[in-house]
């Protein structure tokens, strides 16, 4: 409630900027939960917001490997693996 007020106050930068404090802040957590959940090793975490219409998007990309496909209890997202390339798991919120 508090961001959609500023962004009608016309205070789009702050909100963007404080959205990518928090990313910066939460990412070794956010790395760690999903390696722990995923049994993958992360080597890219890429994080990005839109205003209109309100979007956030969390990507993350594992080393490759023979792991088999598992499911992530977040919102039941599954990432399977990719032969020869790297596996990239995205969340939009």
């Amino acid at each position: 409630m508090g961001e959609r007020s500023l962004v009608r106050d016309g205070e789009i930068e702050l909100v963007l900027a404080s959205r990518k404090a928090f990313q910066r802040t939460m990412s070794t957590q956010l790395v760690a939960a999903v390696e722990a959940h995923s049994g993958r090793s992360v080597f890219a975490f890429l994080s990005d917001n839109h205003i209109d219409p309100d979007v956030a998007v969390e990507s993350l990309c594992f080393i490759p490997g023979p792991t088999p496909a598992r499911t992530l209890t977040a919102r039941a997202i599954t990432t399977a693996p990719i032969p020869r390339r790297r596996n990239c798991l995205s969340l939009s919120l």
